[in-house]
């Protein structure tokens, strides 16, 4: 489609400027009834006449200026505009002082036109469309369009999955005679980005010394041609061409020096050209802001003088040249730079002046707009507007300059006039809803998958979402937290049957009870995860399970896997575990959640779906709280608070609070599909297009850096399956805890190092046996933290938000040893890379979520003392489960240490210890038993809504 910016000017008789302004402003802005009824339906988008003052230092007389956007070729719109308004156009030109026939105006029009470049004999200027394949018509339809399918959604006609509700509404459109010029779809340029297309740096090399240096070039021809006949008359072929080889490069280096010559004569302009920062004039800025509407399109108007020189005339047409490129190849099609809340806008500097002019039609306030320009394009503004006087201070012609955000904007206002005639065709669209309305359009035609109309509703609300906003309603609850206003729970390990039609027949009779998206759950939820061995019986088949990580496909009983990685060796090992191993192993969890009243009949429900489907229940595990409760947290068996360091997921409720900002990763640590803390896809179980017919699960995009517009390309449909985005890796391990034994050690070490230098002085034994089991845990039972809290207790809420290596890189109040700086270190390995090593550690983290079990809850086995059913979730089994426990708990030489485990979960150790640091020198505590025992673990998947409907169906 063809787009015209149509830019005229006219001089002004002498002393009739003011009687031209007049008239302009009873014309209006926004135009009077009269006029907006003789525009709209036109081909004009935008259009604005103004007056450009005399100037008598700079020698040129006023101009009556009229810019417009239209779509169609030149003569069109020349053509279009003079019989829309030819008498309003007649009387105002004849008022600046040119008497124009009735049927002469298109013609005076195009002899006053002015069309704009950036070579060196065009008119200097740039036009940028911000909606481009759009007519005026199109958009004013689509708008309609969107409007009506938003009706039937939010009338609450249409229900089911996304791609039911999307093909219920083709279907109401397809059937609405009102649209049915619109129910083919017609293409989006801006959803398609162009951030990532590669530039043609030689190409535009060659572009820019054509545009740039031809004089030079037919000099230097002419040189070449004249060494060459001259050589070759006196001396013959080869010295000739000898002679032409030094006459090139002389040529060049030439070329060099007077490109040299220049840059330096800039940089020189830049450092002693006045930057003057001075108020505008209040009457002035008093008209252009009463011109300023708060709906939602604004228009401005604004008029900068060149700097002296035939130098910054050059480097203005290099700046729109420059700008233009970037356009064409890394800029998203109608965007400025990052910019994208312009309709139209376009610089010109007027023949016959020194003036700059700015003409722009923007959506939202002017603050905001000059915002943009601050924070998303300054260089193409500098680069532009450096050119003119008392811009503030640039260097190297395209930076600094609008980055002094609070100069840039007084110098911003000081050049602005009042727009006293303006029209938009549309006065109440941005650019946002005019493309949002083209998509719902596109999307709704050309939508074909799960994925695709969920995108497609997405645009249907207030705002559209971000590509990497979470996606709730897809992602099980026990992701936005751990379920802690249920304070029961029953895990359920369970055998599937090996047909996998009875295997499906189970899990839609699950699927409804599963808990999906972040609200708060109310008396029940129930989480649901499965193994490879039950993600085959329900069907998926070896080579789609070959995308899925080795890892979680061999097992955490695999014998290397257990021995070496998670060191599950002696009493641990998996031959002795009650579940998980051989006969034992399990195909599928599910996690009941309940207020204590309503667990039994939760979890009777899920057991009775497991009887009447061929299922086996393998295991069970019900939870108990721990031994009392502090600042609002469990104790666990040990009576330590629990549940108190966790990362938070960005989007999640808890990442706004500024107290929690270290523990903040990214969506992609823990739930596959979004960005990691490396701006990076996570890998993902993939499986073939051909593989999902119904089109229910959600199209693998493996770019971090997703387009912010949904892309409703036909081609997605054969795009792979992201079967496992919104889902994440469940660990379960079933560890028994030793609460005597534990208790028995740290009275026993109290003991041994009463009265020794580096204990807490006039500390009783049962103080010892306090600040040991501390030592050990790395926090006091209340919760509270020895980092804040290095003597005693700190008796109040448990706290955070400290990091090791800052604020105790001595260890000489967190033991490197104790286990909670092993499971999490922060930035204590190296605190000279401060925010570079936190941001390492948090790759390596892990969502807990475990509960307590006691005795008679423990499972098919007696247990002997009470445990923790751990829980944790993560986006990589080997680099967050696995890292923490064999490189943080099991290294014995984690930190400097030097044979020493984690203090608490140490595997098969006889006369284990622990270094307590002390400015007074080490205290070593020995003779650790093991506390904790595993009796059972598995490795699950834990899908999303749209990999549980796939399963299913």
């Amino acid at each position: 489609m063809t787009r015209t910016f149509l830019t005229f000017s006219a001089s002004i008789s002498d002393d009739k400027t003011q009687t031209v302004e007049d008239k302009l402003d009873g014309f209006g802005n926004p135009v009077s009834q009269d006029i907006r009824e003789a525009l709209d339906g036109s081909s004009i988008h935008f259009m604005s006449v103004n007056v450009l003052p005399a100037d008598a230092d700079s020698g040129h007389g006023a101009f009556l200026v009229v810019e417009t956007s239209q779509d169609g070729s030149k003569d069109d719109a020349i053509k279009d505009l003079a019989k829309r308004l030819n008498t309003p156009l007649r009387d105002i030109l004849a008022l600046a002082g040119h008497t124009i026939a009735e049927n002469d105006l298109a013609k005076f029009i195009e002899d006053h036109s002015h069309d704009t470049g950036w070579g060196l004999l065009s008119t200097p200027g740039l036009n940028h469309s911000g909606t481009p394949g759009l007519t005026e018509k199109r958009i004013e339809r689509e708008k309609k369009f969107g409007e009506k399918v938003r009706e039937i959604v939010t009338g609450g006609e249409v229900t089911g999955s996304p791609l039911e509700i999307l093909n219920d509404v083709k279907t109401r459109m397809q059937g609405l005679s009102e649209f049915q010029d619109l129910m083919s779809p017609e293409d989006v340029p801006f959803a398609n980005s162009r951030r990532d297309a590669s530039v043609p740096v030689a190409k535009l090399v060659v572009d820019g010394l054509k545009t740039f240096t031809w004089p030079y070039l037919i000099v230097l021809g002419i040189c070449l041609l004249w060494v060459i006949i001259a050589s070759f008359s006196a001396m013959g072929f080869w010295f000739a061409v000898g002679m032409a080889v030094l006459t090139l490069i002389a040529g060049v280096l030439v070329m060099i020096v007077i490109a040299g010559v220049l840059y330096s004569m800039l940089r020189t302009k830049e450092r002693t050209d006045p930057a003057e920062d001075f108020s505008p004039d209040f009457d002035v800025l008093s008209a252009v802001m009463a011109r300023e509407n708060d709906g939602s399109v604004n228009h401005l108007y604004g008029i900068s003088k060149m700097k002296p020189g035939k130098l910054r005339r050059l480097t203005l047409r290099f700046a729109f040249w420059f700008i233009a490129q970037m356009a064409t190849h890394v800029f998203r099609p109608g965007f400025l730079g990052k910019i994208g809340t312009i309709h139209f806008a376009r610089w010109i500097l007027l023949p016959g002046t020194d003036k700059l002019l700015f003409f722009s039609n923007f959506g939202g306030s002017w603050e905001s707009y000059l915002e943009d320009f601050i924070t998303k394009a300054s260089s193409g503004l500098t680069g532009v507007w450096s050119n003119t006087e008392h811009y503030p201070r640039t260097e190297n012609l395209f930076f600094k300059g609008a980055t002094d955000g609070d100069r840039f904007k007084r110098w911003a206002r000081r050049q602005q006039k009042p727009t006293l005639f303006w029209y938009s065709a549309y006065p109440n669209s941005t650019t946002d809803l005019v493309r949002r309305n083209a998509l719902i359009r596109y999307g709704l035609l050309k939508g074909s998958t799960e994925s695709q109309a969920r995108e497609w509703l997405s645009l249907l609300g207030s705002r559209r979402m971000p590509a990497n906003a979470l996606e709730a309603d897809e992602i099980q609850s026990i992701l936005f937290g751990g379920m802690g206003a249920l304070n029961q729970a029953s895990c359920l390990l369970i055998q599937l049957p090996d047909d996998p039609a009875a295997a499906k027949q189970w899990l839609r009779a699950v699927q409804p009870h599963v808990s999906f998206g972040d609200r708060p759950p109310h008396e029940k939820a129930a989480l649901l995860a499965m193994t490879a061995t039950g993600l085959s019986k329900l069907g998926l088949k070896d080579s789609q399970l070959a995308s899925f990580p080795a890892v979680f496909r061999q097992g955490m009983d695999e014998p290397v896997r257990a021995e070496f990685v998670l060191k599950d060796t002696g009493d641990d090992k998996p031959d002795l575990w009650w579940w998980g191993h051989d006969g034992t192993h399990i195909d599928a969890a599910v996690i009941v959640y309940a207020e204590e009243a309503g667990l039994a009949d939760a979890a009777k429900v899920q057991e009775d779906l497991i009887a009447a489907h061929n299922c086996k229940l393998i295991h069970k595990i019900t939870s108990k709280p721990g031994p009392g409760k502090t600042g609002g947290l469990e104790k666990e068996a040990f009576g330590f608070a629990d549940g108190i360091s966790q990362p938070i997921i960005k989007g999640s409720r808890r990442s706004i609070d500024p107290d929690n900002a270290i523990h903040v990763v990214e969506p992609g640590e823990f739930i596959l599909g979004y960005p990691d803390n490396r701006n990076y896809m996570p890998t993902s179980p993939i499986l073939p297009a051909s593989d999902d017919p119904k089109n229910i699960l959600l199209s693998y995009k493996p770019e971090a850096e997703q387009d912010d517009w949904p892309d409703f390309a036909a081609t997605e449909t054969r795009s792979p399956r992201n079967f496992g985005r919104n889902g994440s890796y469940l660990v379960i391990r079933q560890l028994e805890q030793d609460v005597p034994a534990f208790h028995a050690f740290s009275e026993a070490a109290a003991k041994e190092i009463n009265g020794r230098q580096g204990t807490p002085p006039g500390a009783t034994e049962d103080d010892l046996q306090e600040w040991v089991e501390a030592k050990m845990v790395g926090r006091w039972k209340d919760g509270t933290s020895l980092v804040r809290h290095p003597f005693k207790p700190g008796g109040g809420t448990p706290d955070n938000d400290f990091l090791f290596g800052e604020d105790d890189p001595s260890g000489f109040r967190c033991p490197f040893g104790a286990h909670i700086r092993r499971a999490n270190p922060r930035e204590s390995l190296h605190p000279q890379d401060g925010e570079e090593e936190l941001s390492i550690t948090n790759r390596h983290r892990i969502l807990r979520m475990g509960r307590q079990y006691d005795q008679a809850g423990a499972g098919n086995e007696a247990a002997d003392n009470p445990g923790l059913l751990f829980m944790c979730l993560n986006g990589n089994l080997e680099r967050q489960f696995e890292f923490v426990q064999q490189t943080w708990c099991m290294d014995r030489l984690f930190h400097g240490l030097d044979g020493e485990v984690d203090s608490v979960l140490g595997r098969g150790r006889k006369g284990g210890r622990l270094t307590i640091p002390t400015p007074e020198g080490p205290l070593i505590v020995s003779g650790m038993k093991d506390f904790v025992k595993v009796r059972g673990g598995s490795y699950f998947f834990m899908p999303g809504a749209s990999a549980i409907r796939y399963l299913a169906e």
